[in-house]
């Protein structure tokens, strides 16, 4: 028999529409996954600057103790540049992905 199913033969997948609190509650945990990601990436970049004085200090301690020409400068400015793109890519990157995400419309 071809027509309309009869009653329990062939439902139709029902559309389970989201209400507001389930969009408030995603949009939370997108927040406070966001926020923890942030922390990780500003602890990581703390710790790299961190060692990056230190060991810069230690370095610096032993050209001054060497004789020659002082190369503390080349790893220096080598390191710093590259501590320089590590700040670029912490305080710059995630900040235009909290932008995109809405705040839920009650």
């Amino acid at each position: 028999m071809k027509g309309k199913p009869t009653r329990g033969q062939a439902p139709e997948p029902a559309a389970i529409l989201p209400n507001p609190w389930v969009r408030g509650a995603a949009h939370y945990g997108e927040v406070e996954y966001w926020a923890w990601r942030r922390a990780g990436s500003l602890r990581v970049f703390y710790n790299h600057a961190t060692i990056y004085v230190i060991a810069n200090f230690v370095i610096l301690l032993i050209d001054k103790s060497t004789p020659g020409p002082a190369w503390f400068y080349n790893v220096l400015l080598g390191w710093g540049l590259f501590l320089s793109l590590h700040a670029l890519y912490t305080y710059c990157h995630g900040q235009s992905r909290i932008g995109s995400i809405e705040r839920p419309k009650n």
